[in-house]
Parts: C-alpha cells; structure tokens; sequence
C-alpha cells in the first residue's frame, strides 16, 4: 500500500482581537453572465484554485474582512499592471452574507500579461492588506 501525506502551514486570524482582519481572497470564475450572477448570488459557491484566465472569462473575488468585535471592515480593491501602476478601481457589489465583501473583475479589455488585486480592509482599528495575483491569457 503507498502512503502519501502532506503538510502545510496555515495561518489561522484571530477574530477576537482588536486589529483590522483580512483573509485571503476567494476567486471564482464566470463563462456567461447567468453563471456570474449565480455565482454572485449563492454563498456556498465553489472557488477555483487557478490564477491563469482567459479574457472570456469574468471573476468574482470575495474577500472576507472583519473589524475588531462586531465592527465592520470596509474592502477597496484596485486593479494594478505587473509594474504596479494603478490601473483600475473597482466597486464593491452586494454579497450574500456577512463579513464578505465582492468585486466583479471584467477581463474582457485587459491585454493578456501579469496583474496584481491589491485589497485593503479598513475598520476604527486600521488597515489591514492583502493582494492576489492573476494571468490573463489570450
């Protein structure tokens, strides 16, 4: 019989605490716009593990974030090159649960390269960053 095993670190946020808390991001991607909003709309949806795109695909990122106590985090997300020159702002849309916000991410008009989501959580106890890099193909 082979055995096979691993071992990975994961980095658990305390929720308790009194700072800004950003987990990492959930990507899930989108073939049509029925699937999008689907997608969109259902909060047990399934994410995909891929970073690499087609510019016929459309992306839904959520991003959990949490202010110390009950106190809500707001999330910004902006769009940046591989250079990381500002390339878009995106808004948040509405999402189907708490502690969660959304970003719809059109792939559409972007050249086929290397971009970088920066995301900032922001509550009364600060900021909080994390990012998520993407390929876009052809």
């Amino acid at each position: 019989a082979v055995r096979a095993s691993d071992v990975r670190d994961v980095e658990v946020p305390n929720l308790h605490g009194t700072a800004t808390v950003i987990r990492e991001p959930e990507v899930f991607r989108a073939r049509t716009a029925r699937e999008f909003v689907a997608i969109s709309a259902d909060p047990d949806a399934a994410p995909v593990a891929s970073r690499e795109f087609r510019r016929t695909e459309r992306l839904l990122i959520r991003v959990p974030a949490y202010g110390p106590g009950t106190a809500p985090a707001s999330v910004t997300a902006t769009l940046r090159n591989r250079v990381g020159q500002v390339m878009l702002g995106m808004t948040a849309m509405p999402v189907p649960q708490n502690g969660m916000t959304q970003f719809d991410v059109s792939l559409a008009s972007l050249a086929p390269g290397d971009y970088h989501i920066a995301l900032v959580a922001t509550s009364h106890a600060g900021e909080a960053k994390t990012g998520l890099n993407i390929r876009v193909t052809g």
